[in-house]
C-alpha cells in the first residue's frame, strides 16, 4: 500500500491578523466598560440628563392638582374620548417629582411634538391622583382638556391594546 504525504499550509499573515482584531475588539470592549463604569461612579446615569436633540420639539401639559379629579369624573366612553382636544401615545423617558417627559410615538389629536412635559402644579406628584402613576419606559396614552390638564378616570392609561383600539375609534386611524 502506498502512503501518501499530506501537508497543511497555514497563512501566518492570517493568522496573525485575526488575533490582532481580537485583542482591539478585546481591548475597545473594556474601554467602553471602564467609560461606562466611570460615568456611572461620578454621576449616575450617563444617558440621563443628555441634551435633548435639537430637531425634537416639545410642548407642555398640567397634570391636575391632588384630589381635584376623583369627584369629578365622566364614566368612560368613546364618544366622551372623541371630544378631547388632546390626544397622543407616548413612553416616559424622564421623571422626577414634580415633571414627566414623554416622547409621543402618535398623536391622535392636537399636536405635533416629539416630547410632551406634564408638569405638577405647586410641587406636587407625578401622578393623576393616585389613579396612574408614570414610570420611566411604560407607555401610555394620554388626553388632556382644553385647559390643558391630563385627564384621568380611564381617559389617560398605560397602554394596552384594547385602550388603543378605542382611541383609534374615537380619532381614525
Amino acid at each position: 500500500m502506498k502512503q501518501t504525504e499530506v501537508t497543511t499550509q497555514v497563512d501566518v499573515s492570517r493568522a496573525a491578523s485575526g488575533r490582532r482584531v481580537r485583542l482591539a475588539m478585546a481591548v475597545t470592549a473594556v474601554l467602553v466598560a471602564v467609560a461606562l463604569g466611570l460615568g456611572f461612579a461620578m454621576g449616575g446615569n450617563p444617558w440621563a440628563g443628555k441634551a435633548p436633540d435639537p430637531k425634537q420639539t416639545s410642548a407642555r401639559l398640567s397634570l391636575a392638582p391632588a384630589g381635584t379629579t376623583s369627584g369629578s369624573c365622566l364614566p368612560f366612553s368613546v364618544d366622551v374620548l372623541a371630544d378631547m382636544p388632546t390626544a397622543f401615545s407616548g413612553t416616559v423617558v424622564r421623571t422626577d417629582s414634580t415633571t414627566v417627559v414623554l416622547e409621543v410615538d402618535r398623536w391622535y389629536r392636537g399636536g405635533d411634538a416629539d416630547l410632551v412635559q406634564l408638569e405638577a402644579p405647586d410641587g406636587g406628584v407625578t401622578s393623576l391622583d393616585g389613579t396612574l402613576d408614570f414610570a420611566e419606559g411604560a407607555r401610555y396614552l394620554v388626553t388632556a382638556a382644553q385647559d390643558d390638564v391630563v385627564n384621568s378616570c380611564g381617559f389617560s392609561s398605560t397602554w394596552s391594546r384594547d385602550l388603543a383600539t378605542q382611541y383609534d375609534e374615537a380619532f381614525g386611524k
